[in-house]
């Protein structure tokens, strides 16, 4: 999520440093960089990869497979839903 004044300069928040890495943002970087990446739906990634909050960068698990943590979002959320 991202959140601005009305009054804000536009191009200020486009290049805050807080919103340039998210993990959205950085799984379209690791699909570029990796082929084992790219066989993977937005959904199936967090199973073979793993957030680092520190370095905002995803890295390939070490440990095998596990569960990741999606968001949900309700069909009646509207533009969150279809995001």
């Amino acid at each position: 999520m991202v959140l601005f004044d009305d009054d804000g300069d536009v191009q200020e928040v486009a290049t805050r440093s807080a919103i340039s890495r998210t993990m959205f943002t950085e799984w379209f970087k690791i699909n570029q960089e990796s082929k084992v990446a790219r066989s993977l739906t937005f959904d199936q990634f967090p199973r073979q990869w793993v957030w680092n909050r520190k370095l905002k960068r995803w890295t390939m698990r070490k440990r095998g497979f596990a569960i990741g943590r999606m968001y949900y979002a309700h069909p009646t959320l509207g533009e969150r839903y279809y995001l």
